[in-house]
């Protein structure tokens, strides 16, 4: 929770000129987590097959790693791209984001996975899934 809001907080002062201070993201990292688990452990109202539009994030099989990205784009045409790689345990190993400047929502996505593929080609050898 407290990455989420460290992202959404840096997305706020990058493209929004807003700025933080220590104790806005500790609280705000607190209220996410407070609404997780309002959301999440209680789950008897979940079916017994829950729809195909429930999606869940699983890990890579042992030994290899999996790596998520996402590019987007806030009016008008101010692009970034995040990635994220975890190992099998769910735990993060790398990260990053960068601003991308102007240009839209695909290739923003493209950039994000170029940009990832290229550090995690410096950084393992081990197989890589990506998400």
């Amino acid at each position: 929770m407290f990455c989420y809001t460290l992202w959404r907080t840096r997305n706020g002062v990058i493209f929004c000129n807003q700025s933080f201070t220590s104790t806005h993201i500790a609280f705000g990292a607190a209220k996410q987590l407070s609404l997780y688990q309002q959301n999440n452990l209680d789950q008897s109202h979940l079916h017994a097959h829950p729809p195909s539009s429930h999606i869940k994030w699983h890990p890579p099989p042992p030994n290899s790693l999996k790596a998520n990205f996402d590019g987007s784009v806030l009016p008008p045409s101010r692009a970034a791209a995040g990635f994220v790689v975890c190992n099998s345990d769910g735990l993060p190993v790398l990260a990053t984001s960068q601003n991308l400047g102007r240009m839209d929502i695909l290739l923003a996505e493209v950039v994000a996975l170029r940009a990832g593929l290229q550090l995690l080609a410096t950084y393992t050898t081990q197989p890589i899934f990506v998400e």
